[in-house]
This record gives structure tokens, sequence and C-alpha cells, in this order.
């Protein structure tokens, strides 16, 4: 009598769940011991596999795996496990160092890809950021800044780059025009005013300047022309200049009080046009002057009778007329 003796039990299959963590490459590997945990048969184990053993960043999280054991009879049996996929590597961040300069407006604004110099990570990057992105004048210089990535997990990572602030941008400066200044009766000199303080010199620039007058303010300038000339520079050492010519003379210092009541102006006070009216004297020329002695207006047409003075502003002035008599002074209001 012939006996057949049969192994016809399946392996008792156990899994385990586990985590696995990608790695700089963004892949992960994993073995059926991994997910076994403590699979038995009766008659022993041939073998154990798994449906599934790569990861990559795009199995981030849990994925379901089958673990199936069959016995030295052929027998098989599976079981199911999850398998947790981290990616726990923070992104290689790389800097790099620029330069930068001010615009006119005296700012300068970079983003993170300026900063950046090929950072990477394992799975992808989602966001870059810069802790500054904005710059002025207070910034000329070396400035550190921090490069912030973040990868599609999270993970971050930093790095400092350096921002050198350049300022390039020279002052634009605009000197007053040539003009004479008339000395009153009894005075000898100009005493300079400051220009740019009284707005006369016109100065912008993008960042704060130092404004040098040659000759300096109050200088007593004697008669004669005199060169008035200006170096504007800014802290980052851009230079512009400019210059200009003051003639001193004395012809409004000198006049015939006889004459005076020979020519009359009206109305007064004026506010667009003023009137000249003589008695037997030939008017060769006409000048106007501000309260500082500054020649406004010249007007050289013989027997002239109207001046337009509508453009001026609101103050008293000086009309100086040269006739073939001599000079004669008179003051004026202009609404």
């Amino acid at each position: 009598l012939d006996v057949t003796v049969e192994d016809n039990t399946n392996p008792n299959v156990i899994c385990q769940n586990i985590t696995v963590a990608l790695d700089a490459n963004g892949t992960a590997t994993i073995d059926a011991s991994m997910i076994d945990n403590g699979s038995t048969d009766n008659c022993g184990i041939d073998i154990m596999n798994l449906d599934i053993t790569s990861f990559d960043c795009t199995n981030i999280g849990d994925n379901n795996v089958v673990l199936t054991v069959t016995d030295n009879s052929g027998n098989t049996a599976t079981c199911t496990a999850i398998v947790t996929v981290d990616d726990n590597t923070n992104p290689n961040v790389v800097c790099q160092n620029i330069t930068v300069a001010l615009d006119a407006n005296g700012t300068a604004t970079i983003d993170a890809s300026m900063i950046d110099n090929g950072s990477t990570d394992n799975c992808g990057i989602d966001t870059m950021n810069l802790d500054i992105t904005s710059f002025d004048c207070t910034n000329i210089g070396d400035n550190n800044v921090v490069l912030t990535v973040t990868d599609n997990s999270g993970n971050t990572a930093t790095c400092t780059g350096v921002v050198t602030v350049e300022d390039n941008t020279n002052p634009i400066i605009t000197c007053p025009s040539d003009f004479t200044f008339t000395l009153s009766a009894g005075t000898s000199t100009y005493s300079l005013p400051d220009f740019y303080a009284t707005g006369d010199l016109s100065v912008t620039d993008n960042c704060t300047v130092t404004v040098t007058q040659i000759p300096s303010p109050s200088t007593d300038l004697s008669v004669g022309t005199h060169v008035i000339s200006f170096d504007v520079s800014d802290a980052s050492g851009n230079i512009s200049s400019c210059s200009f010519t003051i003639t001193v003379d004395t012809n409004l210092a000198v006049q015939d009080i006889a004459l005076s009541s020979l020519v009359e102006i009206y109305p007064n006070p004026v506010v667009n046009n003023l009137n000249i009216k003589s008695s037997n004297l030939i008017i060769e020329n006409v000048k106007v002057y501000d309260l500082l002695g500054k020649e406004i207006i010249q007007i050289d047409t013989r027997n002239i009778s109207t001046i337009d003075v509508s453009q001026l502003v609101s103050s008293k002035y000086f009309i100086a007329i040269k006739t073939n008599k001599g000079m004669v002074i008179k003051s004026f209001y202009k609404n």
C-alpha cells in the first residue's frame, strides 16, 4: 500500500508597516525581509517576494505593498503592509555675491533668483525667499542677505550672499544765470549769498549731497567780474560742477537827483505794464533790479515808454533809467 503525503497548508504570513526615507537622489529601496514580521510555515518557507520594492519622490506618503510568501511545497499566502515614504533631505543651497546700482530714485530691488547659484533638491524646490530685497542710500556698500530654499516636502536650508550696493549716479546741477549786481550808494562790495540755500542753485541727486561754493558764501566781491563755481558731490564720490559770473558795478549808485523830477513811472503799484514818462529827456536804456540788486530786466530801446512786468513776482523793485542827461533811479511795487 502506497501512502502519499502532501502539504496543503499555506504559510502563515505576517506583515508590518515601515517608514523609509528617500536618499539624496530621491529614491528608496526595500526588500521582503523589511515587511515580514515573523511569517511561518509548517514545512518551511521557500521564498518571500514584494510587489513593489522601489520608491521615488512621486511616492511620498503611504503606499500599499503586498508580501507573498511561498513554502517548500509551493503553497502561497499574502498580506498587505503600508510603506510610508518620507523626504527628510534638506535642499542643497548655493549662494552667489552680486553688485547692484541704485537707480535715479536712490533705490534698488533684487529677488531670490539673483542670489541663487544653482540650488538643488532631491525632490524639487518649492520656493526661494530672501530676507532683504530692497536697498537705498543707507545701504551703500556690502550687505548680507539670507536665501531660504524650501523643497516640496517642507524641508528648508539657507545660505548667505553679499549684495554690494553702489551709487554711480552723478548729481544734476543747474547754476544761476550770469547777472550784474549794481552797488547802492555808500557801498563798495557785494556779499555773496549761499546760492544753494536760497534755491538759486538747483541740485538733484538720488542720495544726499555736499555743495561747495567757491568763493564761499559771505565773501565780499569788489567791483568787477567774478566767476562763482560749485562742486556738488555725494557720499559715493560722484561729482558734478558748474559756474556762472557775477559782474559788480556802481551804475545804480550814481544818479542826478535833479533829474528825478523829470521822469515819472506809473501806475505804482503796477500789475502788468509800467509806464515811463519823461520831460525833455531821451531815454537810452532801462534796467530793473530786485531787492538784492540782481538785474532781472534790461531794455536797450531808446525812448521806451512801457515795460511789461506781468511776469515778476509780487515785491518791491528798483528801476534804473539811463537818460541822455544822467541816471534816474526809482522804486515801484509789483502786485
